[in-house]
């Protein structure tokens, strides 16, 4: 929508100059007739003085149209949290890893009109981030017999959602996000493993994989500045990348958040206290499933490997600049 606005935008600009320059018949009224066009412009707004062509009380500022989220405020995000990894085909089971994250990118804040004059404040932000994860950094799994490897992970995400004003700077928000990711597994006790489980995870072993991510984040901001936020994400972690396969599971799933977009923009606009919570369930939940059926097909709805998957249960605190 924000697109089309830009393009009868501009459109508009552009024909009324042509508009005017064709109309050579155009001849003022005389003093003893009424000017119709004052009368239907007869407000202060677009009072007209024809000494000098010019408006009075012209403000270009009528004309300042934001036709999209503006990333002006820095954001630093320390995460920690649990991380739990499952691959299909395993005998034996991936320990859990405590994981460490810094994220670093930009942020807006902006009110959103709906019905009965009430604005639900809306967040966006996108991000670069950097974590680590083993077993340690306080969490612990004491299976003998399970795989034991660190990973690290980079990439850049993106996220926004809808939500509500605890009084001034203060704001609970509900966030649905998403993002790409390179990973990379080491496992510490490959010899230790049976032949089967060596050859399956030997293809994540020692290299970065690319992969996607969903996640859903409830975020508290009692000040401007300073916020925690507490976040469920699931990646997945694609054994190789095919470009055609993997286009045509991601516009499935596109297509599907289009068309929910539009049926929470109704729900924004008509119900806008009920917006926050029911966008987010739906969104996290339409994500989630999508991300469900890649568990065994990584490129679903194509019959595809399995890929590994990785669920993280975080933890942060946020600043803002």
């Amino acid at each position: 929508m924000k697109t089309i606005a830009t393009i009868f935008s501009l459109f508009f600009l552009l024909v009324m100059p042509l508009s005017a320059q064709q109309d050579s018949t155009f001849t003022p009224p005389t003093p003893e007739e009424p000017d119709s066009n004052r009368a239907i412009f007869g407000s202060s707004w677009w009072d007209w003085d024809e000494s000098d062509h010019e408006f009075n009380s012209w403000e270009w500022e009528h004309w300042n149209m934001d036709f999209g989220p503006s990333f002006e405020n820095p954001i630093i995000n320390v995460r920690y949290g649990l991380l739990t990894s499952s691959y299909k085909g395993l005998s034996e089971k991936i320990k859990n890893a405590g994981l460490v994250e810094l994220e670093l990118g930009y942020s807006s804040l902006r009110d959103e009109p709906g019905s009965f004059n009430y604005y639900s404040p809306k967040y966006h932000s996108q991000s670069l981030f950097l974590r680590h994860a083993k077993t340690g950094y306080g969490v612990k799994d004491d299976a003998l017999t399970a795989i034991d490897a660190d990973y690290w992970n980079f990439g850049y995400s993106l996220a926004d959602g809808y939500g509500y004003s605890l009084g001034k700077d203060a704001y609970l928000f509900l966030i649905n996000g998403g993002g790409i990711n390179w990973t990379k597994m080491d496992v510490k006790n490959m010899a230790s493993l049976s032949p089967s489980d060596s050859n399956l995870i030997a293809l994540y072993d020692g290299s970065f994989r690319f992969g996607g991510k969903m996640t859903s984040t409830l975020m508290i901001k009692p000040i401007s500045n300073a916020g925690i936020s507490f976040t469920h994400e699931r990646n997945i972690v694609f054994p190789r990348v095919l470009f055609w396969y993997m286009s045509l599971s991601y516009i499935s799933e596109f297509v599907s958040q289009a068309i929910l977009e539009g049926f929470l923009d109704e729900i924004y606009e008509s119900s806008p206290a009920a917006g926050p919570i029911v966008g987010f369930i739906l969104k996290a939940g339409l994500s989630f499933g999508f991300n469900e059926l890649r568990k065994n097909d990584v490129f679903w709805p194509i019959n595809t490997p399995s890929p590994l998957v990785q669920d993280g249960y975080t933890a942060s605190i946020n600043f803002t600049f």
